[in-house]
């Protein structure tokens, strides 16, 4: 199957293709100073909008209350380096705001990301979310976020991750996170030592543009192909090698290695915009995987009945730029079908018209690649239409 995809910026670097984080030190681990103490959060290029907040910075380099992993609110591992950051989400609510390295783009799709994790010592909040804006807001409580925590998590040893899809109207500056709920409109859940509160780690945050669909270019991953067993494993490649590519499979490669039939689908990201294609593998039939080269059924029911409609020959993998001419004739000689299109179907048709039951014969040449060496078949044979 063929589908548009990007043709353009293929000089790229795969790298450069790669969906970048828009949100600046959205893991937190670039600070002026190791945080001294509880609320000692200036050391970073975040901010605490909303006073009374005061969010606390966690960072290996602290010995004390604010160490990881141990530390004055629980234990906890970084997940994705050496730091982290912490809110009060009920009891007390904070805030966290960073600026986004370039705004947002009008009808773009982005990624929206956090990872948290519940403190030890606290209770247990449904209240988290993350708002986009364009420049800082001024009140908090009367936004809407684009994303939200809707349901209570109290797994205390695992880092989770709350994540969307959002279509961007644009313009957007600023990220900021937080329980944009009131109390009460938040569901709580009192436990631990501190169990008036609820209490986030937050590992990072994240804003990537996944794209938009664009038609600008080419992306091929081949005609649909059936394959025998010694065929696999089978590889699929991109024809696009500058683009960042997310397949069906959950890899992110240039190409991949399938073991099974199926359909796989690639993604191929560049500059923000990105184009799908799909191929299907099936498994052949049992008797052209005894052929060397291709398979040619000998009789066919064009009767609508969606079982074995048409005729069309089948070729190995092996067999490769492929060109064909291929006659189709009646019991008098007369020329009822013909095609170079190596993937022709027939339906039995003439002029527009079903043909009926009878023998037909057909004559073809076929020129490909095999292993490298350009081969030329000539042969004749028969097919026999039923109904």
């Amino acid at each position: 199957m063929r589908l548009p995809l990007l043709l353009v910026l293929l000089f790229f670097h795969v790298l450069n293709t790669y969906p970048q984080n828009l949100v600046a030190n959205g893991n937190f681990e670039e600070y002026v100073n190791c945080p001294e103490g509880i609320s000692d959060f200036t050391t970073l290029n975040w901010t605490s909008p909303f006073w009374p907040g005061t969010p606390d910075y966690f960072n290996v380099c602290n010995n004390g209350e604010l160490n990881i992993p141990l530390n004055e609110f629980g234990s906890q591992e970084s997940l994705t380096g050496s730091a982290y950051v912490g809110i009060y989400t009920y009891g007390s609510q904070e805030f966290i705001q960073g600026v986004l390295t370039s705004p947002t783009i009008e009808g773009y799709i982005y990624e929206l990301t956090i990872i948290y994790s519940p403190a030890d010592n606290f209770g247990h909040s449904n209240g988290l979310g993350m708002l986009l804006s364009a420049g800082p807001p001024t009140n908090y409580m009367s936004q809407i976020p684009q994303m939200k925590k809707d349901v209570i998590v109290d797994n205390q040893s695992e880092w989770h991750t709350l994540t969307i899809e959002y279509l961007s109207p644009g313009g957007e500056t600023h990220v900021t996170i937080g329980n944009f709920n009131n109390e009460n409109n938040s569901n709580f859940i009192p436990e631990g030592m501190y169990q008036d509160n609820a209490y986030y780690y937050i590992d990072s945050i994240a804003v990537k543009c996944i794209g938009t669909p664009s038609s600008d270019i080419v992306l091929d991953l081949g005609d649909d192909i059936q394959l025998c067993e010694d065929d696999y494993p089978f590889t699929i490649s991109s024809n696009i090698q500058a683009a960042y590519n997310e397949w069906s499979t959950g890899e992110t490669g240039t190409s991949i290695e399938v073991n099974t039939p199926g359909t796989y689908i690639v993604k191929s990201i560049i500059d923000c915009r990105f184009g799908t294609d799909t191929i299907i593998i099936t498994t052949a039939k049992e008797e052209f995987c005894t052929k060397e080269i291709l398979y040619i059924p000998n009789v066919f029911s064009p009767n609508n009945d969606s079982v074995n409609d048409y005729f069309s020959i089948s070729y190995s993998k092996k067999w490769l730029n492929t060109k064909i001419k291929f006659s189709i004739y009646n019991r008098w000689g007369e020329l009822v079908f013909y095609s170079e299109d190596p993937n022709f179907k027939w339906f039995g048709d003439f002029k527009g018209e079903a043909l009926n039951p009878d023998v037909y014969v057909y004559y073809y040449e076929i020129e490909g690649e095999i292993n490298g060496e350009i081969e030329l078949l000539i042969d004749s044979g028969d097919i026999t239409i039923i109904k």
